[in-house]
């Protein structure tokens, strides 16, 4: 149980930073801005 825990916090984050990293390159290229709006 501790690894599926362990497994799922890890899923979470990592999801945050890509969420963050596509937010920083989205804001740095106006094209891929303009088309994710």
């Amino acid at each position: 149980m501790k690894l599926i825990i362990f497994i799922l916090i890890v899923l979470i984050i990592a999801a945050l930073l890509i969420r963050i990293i596509l937010r920083s390159v989205n804001q740095h290229s106006p094209l891929l801005g303009d088309a994710s709006n």
